[in-house]
């Protein structure tokens, strides 16, 4: 006996799709095989009012447009970018006017200054003047100022003012000061000056009182402090013999050396320019002294007078 076939296998059938949400809900069907639902975008913004306008007036104004025709949809924000850059465009003209008006009136404020009326000049700008105002005032009383004219050796000397001629250069050209420079106050004044070991800080804003103190002190000090730098190249080249030193013993020598004891051959009307040319010489001595000096010599002197000036009281105020 053969045995009874087996059955027909029949295949089992498939689960159906999930339903699709209905729109209402404000889902879409997920994929299948996922049971999750993913949520719709969200809706546009509504259509601004005057937007709405324009575009029923232009549904208004062509009423013979095929009813198959997708309806047109108006860019709200094109609409919006335009009226905006038309807005700024009114604002920008407004502005430009005011302006305009403005600069004419200050025009006319400004005429009288424009025909000849001075400007006034803030608390600030003569800050950086007043110090160099002072170094011009100490040098333009010096004898040498006045050599470097022409009136000083363009005139003729007479033999009966000779001696009057050299005793105006002696009385310019004092043991204490021998570049001629005029100093405000003695050296022993100088030397008892009062220290208070600098300006008290201050919390205040602009310049700081520091600075303050050395624009005041140093322009006020300087002939003192270019005679003690002489003082100190003069001692150099007297342990080198330079020429400065023989410059300062030709101006000793003719200051000190009497009318009647010069030569026979040496005119009388000879010595006041000897002595001017002698003065000239030491200063031209001197200014090669000082450029030929060390760079670290150089430092260190104007580190000492700045040093000076910061720790010596205000002396504008003795």
């Amino acid at each position: 006996k053969q045995p009874p076939p087996a059955p027909a296998k029949t295949p089992m059938p498939r689960a159906p799709p999930p339903p699709a949400a209905p729109p209402d809900q404000g889902f879409v069907p997920a994929q299948a095989g996922r049971g999750a639902r993913i949520p719709r975008p969200p809706p546009p913004p509504p259509i601004p009012s005057d937007a709405r306008r324009v575009a029923n007036g232009a549904a208004a104004a062509e009423p013979d447009l095929d009813e198959d025709e997708p309806p047109q949809v108006v860019d709200t924000g094109v609409w919006a970018r335009e009226s905006a850059q038309a807005a700024t465009a009114k604002k920008k003209g407004k502005g430009k006017k005011k302006r305009q008006a403005g600069r004419g009136a200050d025009d006319d404020e400004d005429a009288p200054a424009a025909a000849g009326v001075a400007a006034p000049v803030g608390p600030r700008a003569p800050a950086v003047a007043s110090w160099a105002a002072e170094v011009e005032n100490a040098i333009a009383g010096t004898l040498l100022a006045k050599l470097l004219r022409r009136e000083a050796w363009s005139t003729e000397v007479d033999p009966s003012t000779a001696d009057d001629l050299v005793a105006e250069l002696a009385e310019r050209l004092p043991w204490a000061s021998p570049l001629g420079l005029r100093l405000p106050m003695t050296w022993a004044e100088f030397f008892s000056l009062e220290i208070d070991g600098g300006p008290k800080r201050s919390s205040k804003r602009g310049t700081s009182p520091v600075v303050q103190r050395l624009q005041r002190n140093i322009p006020h000090l300087f002939s003192h402090y270019v005679t003690m730098v002489f003082f100190l190249a003069l001692l150099h080249g007297l342990a080198n013999f330079g020429l400065m030193l023989f410059a300062a013993a030709a101006q000793a020598g003719l200051l000190l050396t009497p009318a009647d004891a010069l030569p026979a051959s040496v005119p009388r009307t000879a010595r006041p320019r000897m002595l001017q040319v002698a003065h000239l010489l030491l200063w031209l001595c001197f200014a090669r002294s000082v450029w030929l000096m060390h760079l670290l010599v150089k430092l260190l002197l104007a580190g000492l007078v700045a040093l000076h000036a910061y720790a010596v009281a205000d002396v504008t105020e003795r």
